[in-house]
């Protein structure tokens, strides 16, 4: 009998779902809960994988190929940490997992032989009028570029041009990274902006109602924020903010999430928790953000911040414009009674 060899295969579509599994010598998909919905790639790492695995599908849709990215994996053995690697074809995710870079690589090799499709030329199409103009146009400066330009000399047999085309396109792909990641960042705090981490609140709660799990939502704000700026300026101001994004990063757990929504708030979901747990995860946060001078503009600030909780039990089900509205009004009441006051739902 052929031994199955110790790894995995996943062919999954652009959103992340799985719809093949060529090999499975892990024993992953047998941990898997039987379902009528398609599994999601997401829901088959560990928690404590969780962001990697959400890098790692990321870094596939953006430069095609990643290897050497170790998540924790559910088995029918129990947890297991194992090294993925994946390529990106024109609609699919091969993601394969293995012990060696060898036996990746030979996965990677097996599945593409499978799925790769034999594509028909396109139809051609004619060109539009505009297309045409434009073609002509170029044709004309073109010519006139050559008039004017000298003659480049040859290559010698020494010289490389594929190497500048290569460091072209290494420094494409880092522009492309970069622009990718000022889309998701707060420029100014590092953290998630409001729209990116507006739409990975939609997605959690979506998940959240579908697998039935109690994530928490945190509104967090810095009492007396608007007279710091005014009376020391907007560089002091900036300083703790970025302190304050970082507090709160190394409070949280790692699966967290957090953004600033704008100005001094900032917005945090706790995924996976209890309301005792999110209620004592905003007393640690209150408690660390009181406790830290921060150093701005030659002077040390300290801060208070008001936190408005709300915990989603599987009884609630909550769009994203509902809870911001919902935390707005807690952080109103915390306001209201003087600041540096958690409230909640």
């Amino acid at each position: 009998m052929k031994e199955i060899p110790a790894g995995l295969i996943l062919i999954c579509n652009d959103l992340g779902e799985v719809e093949q599994v060529p090999l499975d010598g892990l024993g992953l998909m047998a941990a898997v809960k039987p379902s009528h919905n398609k599994p999601v790639f997401l829901r088959l790492v560990e928690r404590e994988s969780l962001e990697q695995a959400r890098a790692f599908l990321t870094d596939l849709r953006i430069n095609r190929k990643v290897s050497d990215r170790e998540l924790t994996i559910q088995t029918s053995e129990g947890p297991l940490n194992i090294i993925f690697a994946g390529l990106k074809t024109s609609s699919q995710f091969v993601i394969v997992a293995a012990k060696t870079a060898d036996l990746r690589e030979k996965l990677l090799a097996q599945a593409l032989s499978q799925i790769q499709p034999t594509a028909e030329p396109p139809a051609e199409r004619k060109p539009s009028m505009a297309t045409q103009q434009l073609k002509s146009r170029l044709e004309v400066v073109k010519a006139e570029a050559t008039e004017t330009q000298p003659t480049p000399k040859a290559f010698s047999p020494t010289e490389k041009p594929h190497s500048n085309l290569r460091a072209t396109r290494a420094e494409l792909e880092r522009t492309h990274r970069d622009l990718y990641a000022l889309a998701l960042i707060d420029t100014l705090t590092g953290i998630y902006n409001r729209r990116h981490f507006i739409e990975r609140l939609k997605e959690e709660l979506r998940e959240a109602e579908r697998y039935k799990r109690s994530p928490a939502f945190l509104l967090l704000d810095i009492d007396k924020f608007k007279a710091i700026n005014e009376q020391h300026g907007l560089q002091a101001g900036d300083v703790i903010l970025r302190s304050t994004a970082e507090i709160i990063r190394g409070v949280l757990r790692k699966v967290d999430l957090v953004g600033r929504l704008g100005g001094d708030e900032f917005g945090i979901l706790l995924l996976e928790t209890t309301p005792e747990n999110s209620l004592r995860a905003a007393r640690r946060l209150q408690k660390k953000l009181s406790d830290v001078g921060i150093e701005a503009e030659g002077r040390l600030f300290k801060i208070a911040v008001s936190i408005a909780v709300i915990h989603l039990s599987e009884a609630k089900s909550f769009s994203a414009d509902h809870l911001l509205k919902q935390a707005e009004d807690l952080l109103k009441q915390a306001k209201s009674a003087g600041g540096n006051q958690i409230i909640h739902a």
